[in-house]
């Protein structure tokens, strides 16, 4: 698609991206922390409702496929590896939805751990964070990096 778009190949793309597009910005990161608890059951919901509203018939779909290549990163991400099991019987329904969820569990706790070890992420606590405090926001990041 980059080659598409643009005319040049990704790490071409990459290089120009780093070197003269956004060499004039400051690029600032930022996250939002959140209880784990709330976190963790929100992304059961999510699971839950996906599968409610037809991840299944998705998977089984994109697997029936002549178009989708099967050993695509993207049909071993989380949930299309395990609804595939489940579909070939490898699997119950209840353990493939934990195992989804117990997969996607364990991502965020690795993209939070990778975050943690950024020194460069401004952290907000997403229950003392209003929309109102957003006006302040890169106030209170400019005075930081000085």
């Amino acid at each position: 698609e980059i080659l598409i778009l643009t005319g040049s190949l990704l790490n071409n793309y990459k290089f120009m991206m780093k070197n003269y597009l956004f060499k004039n910005f400051k690029i600032i990161k930022i996250s939002l922390l959140f209880n784990k608890i709330f976190l963790y059951k929100k992304i059961e919901n999510r699971i839950l409702k996906m599968i409610k509203f037809g991840f299944i018939d998705e998977v089984k779909f994109l697997y029936s496929s002549e178009c989708i290549n099967k050993n695509l990163l993207s049909m071993k991400s989380i949930g299309y590896k395990q609804i595939y099991f489940y579909l070939l019987g490898h699997i119950t329904f209840d353990e493939m939805v934990n195992n989804i969820i117990v997969s996607t569990k364990k991502l965020v706790k690795n993209q939070n751990t990778w975050l943690k070890s950024n020194n460069t992420v401004y952290y907000f606590n997403r229950y003392n964070f209003s929309n109102h405090d957003f006006c302040f926001l890169f106030d209170y990041i400019n005075l930081k990096k000085n």
